[in-house]
């Protein structure tokens, strides 16, 4: 047991950190060179942290890290090579030997070679285009780390609200903040709350709906929280006091629930669906759109977090119009029309794309601060297009999933490239 624990941190201190490692290490100059310049760059970074390892130590990561990867790709092709197969007509031991050598050779995680169904490629150049999220954060946090004071509004969903405001950016608003389980104002929650209008909460620094409630009013006058269906308090009391249960550390925003504008609500199950556009700024001072989808809620999913039941869309920049849909997992099947809503999603035009678009080049445009940022915007019944949070970590998985083209044949390795090379120089 001893030995098994000194290999697991051994796995998460080297194997994984330096499975691209020199010896005899990553092979990704035989796939896209613009994603072997990055791998580069990863590593370069992985050592300064942590030291970089002696060739024997190194050859021992390597070998481990094989292991590691042969073991992977065999439990996801017991889980998921049968579905896969029904996919791509892809073969057991092809989807094996793709998943290992993907995960050795060329950075690309065996979970991502089917979450992100990249067994629909049928070359190794082609797959080498992808970026795991592993690696993209690494790099991402090169150029901006989410200490700096522009990067804030990034990551402090607070300082995002007032930069948008500052700017006469339209976002949606927070009633209060919840600070310690206390509010620092609550005058216009409780204006809202006496109308038995929904309202959420959520922390001020955190990604993919981690510890969000949502807060409804039944029929009965009675409030209770949707994702966890626990009871927050009787007809005639006040749901504000009692948040603190809800919020165990940490300060968190409290926002009204906003609706689906009238044309999205057959492209969902009755909760919010939002945009995520991603956006790079370019040398110029230009802003550049990577890639854009639609995440909509389905069957019991409330939130669109990637954890979560809901689907992904990839949207044409230049068209506006939506791919067909599918889900993190493979075991669920692509679709062309919601399942709920009833709405053929495949093909159709975004009529306001142009306008969600122009929003999130703005918003880069006016906070800027980050190099990439992901957008989140809502297209609301109450206020229209709205910009509901931005991220300095914006994902790997989704921006490169299920119709998205791989982030080695969009513009972002070469604005990587640049902003990485103008700030080496100005040291």
């Amino acid at each position: 047991m001893i030995l098994m624990g000194k290999l697991s941190m051994w796995k998460s201190r080297v194997g994984f950190n330096y499975c691209d490692t020199r010896y005899p290490g990553i092979r990704s100059d035989l796939g896209s060179s613009e994603i072997a310049g990055l791998h580069r760059v990863y590593l370069d970074t992985v050592e300064r942290e942590q030291g970089k390892l002696s060739r024997p130590t190194a050859l021992m990561a390597s070998i481990f890290f094989l292991g590691y990867s042969l073991r992977e790709a065999w439990n996801y092709l017991r889980s998921h090579g049968h579905a896969c197969r029904r996919d791509s007509g892809k073969a057991l031991w092809r989807q094996f030997y793709e998943s290992s050598v993907g995960q050795f050779c060329y950075q690309v995680p065996v979970m991502d070679y089917y979450a992100n169904r990249l067994y629909r490629y049928n070359s190794v150049q082609e797959r080498s285009g992808f970026i795991c999220q592993r690696i993209l954060h690494k790099l991402i946090l090169r150029l901006n780390t989410d200490t700096q004071t522009e990067v804030k509004p990034h990551v402090e969903k607070q300082v995002f609200e007032k930069a948008c405001r500052a700017q006469g950016l339209p976002c949606v608003p927070t009633f209060a903040m919840l600070e310690a389980g206390k509010l620092n104002r609550n005058d216009v929650l409780k204006a809202w709350v006496s109308q038995g209008r929904s309202f959420l909460i959520k922390p001020d620094k955190a990604y993919g709906g981690i510890r969000v409630a949502i807060f409804d009013r039944a029929e009965n006058g009675c409030w209770r929280e949707r994702l966890t269906g626990r009871w927050v308090c009787d007809a005639g009391e006040q749901p504000c006091d009692q948040l603190a249960q809800f919020a165990p550390e940490g300060s968190y925003l409290v926002q009204p629930l906003m609706h689906n504008a009238p044309w999205l609500k057959p492209f969902s199950n009755g909760n919010l669906c939002n945009y995520r556009i991603v956006t790079g700024l370019n040398r110029n001072g230009g802003i550049e759109t990577l890639c854009a989808f639609l995440r909509m809620p389905c069957g019991q999913a409330v939130l669109t977090s990637i954890e979560s039941d809901a689907a992904c869309s990839a949207i044409d920049l230049n068209r506006g119009t939506l791919s067909s849909f599918g889900f993190m997992d493979i075991r669920k099947a692509i679709m062309q029309v919601h399942p709920d809503g009833g709405a053929r999603v495949e093909g159709h035009r975004i009529h306001n794309w142009t306008e969600v678009l122009a929003l999130a080049e703005r918003a880069h445009q006016a906070l800027g601060g980050a190099c990439f940022v992901g957008w989140d915007i809502v297209d609301t019944k109450e206020k229209g297009l709205l910009l509901l949070e931005s991220n300095l970590l914006w994902g790997a998985n989704l921006a490169q999933f299920n119709g998205q083209p791989l982030l080695g044949s969009t513009a972002f390795p070469e604005l990587y490239r640049a902003h990485l090379e103008w700030q080496e120089t100005s040291q």
